[in-house]
């Protein structure tokens, strides 16, 4: 059934992971995006209304929680989110709370808790039966980090995981021996 309430769930968590892919962030950071959290990124017009977006970060060092802004790098993501926000999204509102502006909403109507965020990628591994591979959340970041270095170099990936210096992206950065061999057969 199209309609069904699991459809819209898994449509749901189908854009939060995409997203937490694109862009890096932790999931605390794409659990405090509202709705209004997106701007044009007036550099890359091509991304329409989301072209960047700002959310709070973890600080370093015990500073406490930051406001960032992050620039969208992905152009899949601008027409993921339109189609989320407009046709998705509306699904999850409830009529006691047809104000909330948060970007991804439980079946309560209510901001999604990191706990359920944590679940439902366990149900989806499960479900492609990959739970003995130990992903977690952040293995999304590893990914981002590892794909950044890859296309824009170590600094870029840094400044997109919003990390203070480059040895901690350094840390998270996993690249394939192909690319390895690739970029030692163009330089000989």
């Amino acid at each position: 059934n199209p309609s069904s309430r699991v459809l819209f769930t898994l449509q749901r968590d189908l854009v939060l992971f995409l997203l937490i892919q694109a862009t890096g962030l932790r999931v605390s950071s794409i659990l405090a995006l509202n709705i209004e959290s997106f701007s044009p990124n007036l550099s890359i017009q091509a991304m329409g209304d989301f072209g960047q977006l700002r959310t709070t970060a973890k600080g370093s060092k015990g500073s406490g929680p930051k406001v960032i802004s992050h620039i969208i790098d992905s152009p899949r993501i601008p027409p993921i989110l339109e189609w989320y926000i407009s046709e998705i999204r509306p699904r999850f509102l409830k009529p006691n709370n047809p104000n909330e502006n948060a970007l991804f909403l439980s079946e309560l109507g209510t901001r999604l808790s990191y706990a359920t965020v944590w679940a439902r990628l366990q149900d989806r591994l499960s479900d492609a039966d990959l739970q003995g591979l130990k992903l977690c959340n952040h293995s999304f970041r590893h990914a981002k980090a590892s794909d950044s270095t890859i296309k824009f170099g170590i600094e870029t990936a840094r400044q997109q995981l919003n990390h203070a210096r480059a040895s901690t992206t350094q840390a998270y950065v996993s690249v394939p021996d192909d690319y390895v061999s690739q970029q030692i057969n163009n330089s000989i």
